[in-house]
């Protein structure tokens, strides 16, 4: 709630740029940041002509995602926190260097492994997302594009930007492409660790064992 919230209200900031009324602009930030942190798929309006600031808002909330527990995509809001607290220790471990501290999220005690996974997740999605970008965009010579379709495909978005905006279609895209986001769409959607575990040799060896 509050990431969508910090998000509405720093696009409602460019309101004058988007030639909207306030409660036209609060009305569609609210809707549209909404839509993407929840993976849902809608738009009210094609923020794909929005201002670049506010579009620059919507793509970095599309690595944000839902719940714990939710149906949502996106690398989602508990990683996230846990990654703040992570960066948070290691910080006060850099002034205090023989302090011993245990990772707290609110109340609650992390363990080494919870540390593990969510590192290994957020290295897995991030590799994923720039490995897709940088293909696509090859692809179809446009970055924006390239970017905007990778990071919706695994984040189990809906729509981008330039041509896959909103109110556009992945239609328009070369079959490489759309071989490529039909398999970052369904990595996304089942997990990327169980997924990338089916890549590797151990697996296998163990299965055959």
């Amino acid at each position: 709630m509050f990431s969508t919230a910090l998000a509405a209200f720093l696009m409602t900031h460019h309101a004058q740029d988007m030639n909207y009324t306030w409660s036209d602009a609060i009305r569609h930030a609210f809707f549209n940041v909404t839509s993407i942190i929840t993976t849902t798929g809608y738009a009210s309006a094609d923020f794909a002509l929005w201002v670049p600031a506010a579009q620059a808002i919507l793509v970095a909330a599309m690595f944000v995602g839902g719940c714990a527990g939710s149906g949502a995509g996106g690398i989602k809001v508990i990683r996230l926190l846990v990654v703040g607290a992570i960066v948070r220790r290691e910080l006060i471990r850099s002034l205090h260097p023989q302090a011993v501290m245990t990772l707290r999220l609110g109340n609650k005690s992390l363990g080494e492994d919870v540390m593990r996974s969510v590192a290994a997740f957020i290295t897995l999605y991030a590799a994923l997302v720039a490995v897709g970008a940088v293909l696509i965009s090859l692809i179809e010579n446009d970055f924006v594009v390239g970017f905007t379709a990778s990071a919706q495909a695994v984040g189990n978005i809906g729509p981008g930007l330039g041509e896959v905006g909103p109110m556009g279609s992945y239609a328009g895209l070369e079959p490489l492409s759309k071989l490529i986001l039909i398999v970052q769409m369904w990595a996304g959607r089942i997990e990327l660790i169980p997924v990338f575990l089916l890549l590797t040799p151990e697996l296998w060896r163990k299965l055959r064992g």
